[in-house]
């Protein structure tokens, strides 16, 4: 697990606690507190979607080279080059 997972992991928990915060507006259990909705769907989407994408690319990409280049070795006898 790399630190942009913990980071995303980190965003999606906060996110969740701010929609439970926000549910509990709905039913006027807390005060109102403008700035929830909004904070809420940027720590979602923004923070946490982007750092699992950026803690997951790395690893997709080293793979599809290492399958890339074994490819290449597999053909390499076979090739006129």
């Amino acid at each position: 697990m790399t630190p942009f997972h913990v980071a995303g992991i980190a965003f999606l928990f906060v996110g969740f606690a701010l929609a439970c915060y926000q549910g509990l507006q709905e039913f006027e259990l807390v005060s109102d507190v403008s700035w929830i909705t909004w904070t809420h769907i940027h720590f979602v989407t923004i923070g946490a979607f982007t750092q699992l994408l950026f803690g997951t690319l790395p690893q997709l990409t080293a793979r599809n080279s290492s399958d890339r280049d074994r490819r290449h070795r597999l053909s390499a006898p076979f090739s006129s080059d």
